[in-house]
């Protein structure tokens, strides 16, 4: 208990970059926490009572949880690229009434912030390619092998990651086919 309250306060002291790095002021309070459960296991160790046992426990249960509920969450957010943020820039870059097309399934956190998806199946040559499909995503994953058929260009990529440090391994590439006739969907058409 100590030692994880040591560990999180100098790594959030010192300039080394971890990931487990917080404000210095939780870092600190978490550190006295820590050395205050710490002397309490201490100090109930040498109590052979019911009460003593049940405060032992409810003291090791309130580490865990402000060390998963403090520690572990805050740096997950710390680390989590915004791909909130991301689908919403890539939603303004569309033209109006552009219809992005997933090759396969992309990649589940995408299609949750995205919305509808239609999902076509992976071309195997240009002849398979939907002639109505101008933009189009995939996960970057399902690239490995096989290549798009058609000419194309990325025009965006969004990370679907929980951690920056994977980001070029989890993302969802956005392309759009060169040479297509931009399409509008006949409800977006002016009557």
């Amino acid at each position: 208990m100590l030692v994880a309250g040591l560990v999180v306060l100098g790594v959030s002291l010192l300039p080394v970059g971890s990931w487990y790095a917080q404000p210095v002021v939780f870092a600190g309070l978490y550190a006295a926490l820590s050395l205050a459960g710490a002397g309490c296991l201490w100090w109930l160790a040498l109590r052979t009572s019911p009460r003593a046992w049940s405060v032992a426990l409810l003291t090791i249960a309130g580490f865990v949880g402000l060390t998963q509920v403090g520690v572990l969450v805050t740096a997950h957010q710390q680390t989590t690229p915004d791909t909130i943020a991301k689908v919403t820039e890539l939603r303004r870059m569309l033209p109006a009434g552009a219809r992005l097309h997933s090759l396969n399934l992309a990649h589940h956190m995408f299609v949750y912030h995205w919305g509808d998806l239609p999902r076509i199946a992976w071309p195997r040559n240009e002849q398979e390619w939907p002639a109505e499909v101008e933009y189009f995503c995939f996960d970057v994953r399902d690239l490995v092998g096989r290549e798009i058929p058609v000419d194309w260009e990325e025009i965006f990529q969004v990370p679907c990651t929980k951690h920056r440090e994977q980001e070029h391994q989890m993302r969802v590439i956005v392309g759009r086919r060169r040479g297509a006739r931009a399409t509008v969907p006949e409800a977006t058409q002016a009557n």
